[in-house]
């Protein structure tokens, strides 16, 4: 009989090729989930872990279903070494092996039978969340990626034949794996913003949404009502205002080639961003972001501001951090300022107010923070 090195790949009966060259390959990860399911009784945390595994691929799907027929076949090549006749003449070391196959064997089973619930079922939607301050880089099992933001709440629903992302609080970036066959879909508010293989931002706001294309284009549409998951084509939104204060030139979304996008719905190219009230979708106003590198400057872990109004700088910066910054007077709050600071590292922008504008940071309690003018102080 000829042996299988450890370096080599097992064949199961059923053809199935089982790579054990790899540390980390995917057949050793099946192993360690097959022993992690078999040892002892499952959390509903690693249950959740087991199924974006083993469904983040088809080959993981295959390479759990081979083992578990692999281990099922050694079983019935027990048994039919151990004949019932022959059961008297055991040894007691023998015996302990068969049971424990036999045990073994129950348990294959009840993973398999757990495999083919999940099988039916498709992955379950997966709720990701950031504190405040904290940022975080997700990859989705189609291997696009996510970047969250501070404070913010993303599910995450594949299950069915669109992928279905749902932005319920704060930020994120998306980075989308390019797959025409199943549309990648952000829902957010009452809207929907639909890519196929593109990179763009998502931002809920107090009362509206802003979406910041950096990569290819996305359709901003309506949700059907009371169907926002369901695979049905939502309605695409045709009443746009078009504003024009920031001038558009040189980027495919000029105001003609916005208009005549209005028949087969919202557009929006690379180098523009579109606003729209998070819970009304009647006015999309498209606009060129031409402060991209300050907008998303976050996706960095810095917080870049170019003649900001302090107020506006100031209301970024919370968005980071558990301080209350207020201030009390109109001028100071008017006040024009620049600059580049750390996420969350407020004691920096106190400082640079401080030497450079005369704005001083009064501690009014452990969590308020007043920001006083020298003229006023």
């Amino acid at each position: 009989m000829s042996k299988h090195s450890d370096t080599h790949p097992t064949q199961a009966d059923n053809g199935a090729v089982l790579d054990f060259s790899d540390h980390k390959s995917i057949a050793t990860q099946a192993a360690e989930w097959l022993a992690k399911l078999d040892a002892e009784s499952p959390s509903a945390e690693q249950l959740s872990d087991f199924k974006q595994w083993v469904n983040a691929s088809e080959s993981h799907r295959k390479a759990f279903e081979a083992l578990i027929e692999f281990w099922d076949d050694l079983n019935i090549l027990t048994q039919a070494i151990l004949p019932r006749e022959l059961a008297a003449s055991i040894q007691p070391a023998q015996t302990v092996f068969r049971r424990t196959a036999a045990a073994f064997a129950v348990s294959l089973l009840a993973i398999a039978a757990v495999l083919f619930a999940i099988t039916l079922s498709g992955p379950q939607p997966t709720l990701y969340t950031t504190g405040i301050g904290e940022q975080k880089t997700i990859e989705l099992a189609d291997h696009s990626t996510v970047q969250l933001n501070t404070n913010s709440r993303l599910q995450v629903d594949f299950s069915g034949q669109r992928r279905h992302l749902h932005l319920l609080q704060g930020e994120a970036h998306f980075s989308v794996a390019h797959n025409p066959d199943r549309p990648f879909e952000v829902f957010a508010g009452n809207g929907l913003v639909r890519a196929i293989g593109t990179a763009f931002s998502v931002h809920i706001r107090k009362i509206d949404i802003e979406v910041i294309v950096t990569e290819g284009t996305v359709e901003i549409a309506r949700p059907e009502p009371d169907n926002a998951a369901q695979t049905a084509a939502p309605q695409i939104v045709t009443n746009v205002t078009i504003v024009t204060d920031t001038p558009v030139t040189e980027t495919p979304a000029t105001n003609d080639s916005a208009a005549q996008n209005l028949s087969t719905g919202v557009k929006v190219s690379a180098g523009n961003k579109v606003m729209f009230n998070k819970d009304l979708l009647d006015e999309v106003k498209l606009v060129v972001a031409s402060q991209i590198e300050e907008q998303l400057s976050w996706r960095q872990g810095m917080l870049l501001f170019k003649g900001e109004p302090l107020q506006n700088v100031v209301d970024e910066v919370s968005r980071y951090t558990q301080l209350k910054i207020i201030i009390p007077e109109r001028s100071t709050r008017e006040l024009t300022v620049g600059g580049l600071f750390k996420v969350g590292d407020t004691a920096s922008l106190f400082e640079a107010l401080r030497d450079g504008f005369g704005i001083h940071a009064q501690e009014v309690s452990s969590d308020v923070v007043y920001l006083i003018s020298d003229e006023n102080r």
